[in-house]
């Protein structure tokens, strides 16, 4: 099967990792995957997940990961963003998830939620399969720079709740954190991205009209 580079669909990532799940386990999922279509979903969207997925398996058939890792790198990765609002949400809706449909083992599904809580971007967790979604996570932070500045307005628009100027204050912490880093990607794997991730938020920081 030809693996797409750019965007797939969840039901072609599940088939290309050979996860089956139950009928009622694939029902549950769609139906919590659809909050990726709602209406005030501009950045945090399903077009964001299936961006990833093509990441998911580079990342899975590289390292020939055993079925359970295969399972935990897709699940933290289509959860992350469940509540685009609350990362603590999203880790306990896969929490439910993961006990009442697939029946996983207490050790695993504390992973998965350790690795959806990891998310935050706030902490260098230590196992690579964390490291790994976290940079799938920023991948876009490198992007070109119009497709940059589209994620920009993408993302005020999902917060304007807090105006113009909160939403200025917020933005300008999250690029100067991410710049103060020693590398904003945590592997090898997208060490390729680092300069171009570097050049557009920096750029971003001189046209908001402060020092990175």
């Amino acid at each position: 099967m030809n693996i797409p580079t750019t965007s797939m669909s969840v039901g072609m990532c599940m088939r290309v990792l050979d996860i089956n799940l139950s009928v009622r386990a694939q029902s549950k999922l769609q139906c919590l995957l659809s909050r990726y279509m709602t209406g005030d979903r501009y950045y945090h969207n399903l077009r964001h997940i299936e961006e990833g997925l093509p990441e998911v398996v580079r990342l899975c058939n590289l390292f020939c990961m055993a079925p359970h890792e295969r399972l935990l790198s897709l699940f933290i990765w289509l959860f992350h963003d469940l509540d685009k609002d609350s990362i603590s949400k999203s880790a306990r809706e896969f929490v439910i998830y993961a006990k009442d449909e697939m029946g996983l083992e207490p050790e695993l599904v504390r992973f998965g939620y350790r690795g959806i809580y990891a998310t935050d971007h706030k902490h260098n967790p230590h196992n690579f399969i964390i490291k790994t979604i976290l940079d799938i996570d920023l991948k876009r932070l490198a992007s070109p720079w119009d497709e940059f500045c589209q994620h920009s307005r993408e993302l005020k628009l999902e917060k304007t709740h807090l105006g113009d100027e909160r939403f200025r204050t917020w933005q300008i912490e999250q690029l100067r954190w991410f710049l103060s880093r020693k590398s904003i990607y945590l592997t090898g794997l997208f060490c390729e991205h680092e300069l171009q991730a570097r050049a557009n938020i920096t750029r971003a920081l001189a046209e908001l009209g402060v020092p990175p």
